[in-house]
């Protein structure tokens, strides 16, 4: 399984210290570098770069021509969305992978125009839980600390994704 990572996600797992944790997963986890590059916090950055994630991750790279080019087309496409999020999204598509975002204008244009298998920060809660890396404790500790520090994620959803899981 490959997973192709947007800020939003990365940040959430930095938030509730579960970014090195996902990497227990049997999968392989890649981003671009105009994702990395929007995690400009200074707490958020030194936590990524002191990470196990930052080593592991492999991460795309658009510094060639070709490779701009082919970006810049793909962007001209699917202009509702910022480059970054194009760079997932192109990044998703050509490896076939799933992406996870819980950006809804990116969810919505990968499902529907490019049919990619697209999840956000519960459905990897919920793998991480069933695979038994983490346990309910720490799921519920992760979603409290979700709650406390992303202000776009709908509380009504976090509620019902908490009672879901008897957390």
């Amino acid at each position: 399984m490959i997973i192709a990572e947007d800020a939003c996600i990365i940040i959430d797992l930095i938030n509730i210290n579960l970014l090195d944790v996902q990497l227990t997963l049997e999968a392989k986890f890649i981003t671009t570098d105009l994702i990395i590059n929007e995690i400009t916090s200074n707490n958020q950055k030194n936590t990524l770069d002191n990470s196990e994630f930052i080593r592991q991750v492999e991460i795309k790279g658009f510094e060639k021509e070709d490779s701009i080019n082919e970006l810049l087309n793909f962007n001209a496409k699917n202009n509702s969305i910022s480059l970054s999020d194009n760079s997932v999204l192109f990044l998703a598509k050509k490896r076939k992978s799933i992406l996870l975002t819980n950006d809804r204008r990116l969810t919505k244009i990968a499902k529907e125009k490019y049919n990619i298998e697209t999840h956000g920060i519960f459905w990897l809660i919920e793998l991480l839980l069933s695979k038994e890396i983490i346990n309910k404790t720490e799921a519920k500790n992760a979603m409290e600390l979700l709650r406390k520090t992303n202000n776009r994620i709908k509380k009504s959803l976090l509620d019902d994704f908490i009672k879901r899981l008897a957390l």
